[in-house]
């Protein structure tokens, strides 16, 4: 069920319905897609991938891409680049309009995406337990607590995003999780 605060919105992954992929061969579950649904600049979700396959070209669009659950997996581009991707591995950046191949390390995993159109300054960042500099939000792999500036502070089931009404000036996260932040530099 979905909870607001005055400053939080949270959005627990059990609460959303998986829909297909547009390419048919995955599922998706889409957490915030912001401003709405129709005209998102900034777009969160985790997919389930139990295939080997193409992703979804998203033109325009830059991503953000980690395993969250899972072996991991293999992303293969035309012009011949590899990465390799497992639960310790950073966010990959890349260009959604160049959609790469995928194949399973060892079966499904489960994957955080983040979506940014027209430049949106957005990056996806593993929590590191520093205070985050005004982020947008917040996905919890833990149940935790996030500090806002501070001083506020607010309880995040496992699994569950945490989406600010405002971004507050700073933030902290005390478990295993990810933020929604502008990009450093």
């Amino acid at each position: 069920m979905t909870s607001d605060t005055d400053r939080v919105r949270l959005l627990p992954l059990a609460d959303v319905p998986a829909t297909p992929w547009r390419n048919g061969k995955g599922t998706t579950r889409e957490l915030i897609a912001w401003p709405d649904a129709d005209a998102w600049q900034l777009r969160f979700s985790v997919a389930d991938i139990e295939n080997d396959g193409p992703f979804s070209p998203w033109p325009g669009v830059m991503r953000d891409f980690c395993v969250l659950e899972g072996a991991g997996i293999v992303l293969r581009w035309d012009d011949g680049r590899k990465e390799r991707l497992t639960q310790g591995s950073d966010p990959l950046r890349f260009d959604g309009g160049d959609a790469p191949w995928a194949q399973l390390i060892e079966g499904p995993t489960r994957d955080l995406n983040l979506m940014a159109r027209d430049n949106l300054d957005a990056r996806l960042q593993v929590n590191d337990r520093r205070v985050q500099s005004q982020p947008w939000a917040c996905f919890a792999a833990e149940r935790g607590r996030i500090t806002l500036d501070g001083t506020e502070s607010i309880d995040v089931p496992p699994m569950t995003l945490a989406w600010f009404r405002d971004a507050p000036s700073s933030a902290a996260f005390d478990h295993r999780g990810w933020w929604i932040a502008r990009s450093a530099g």
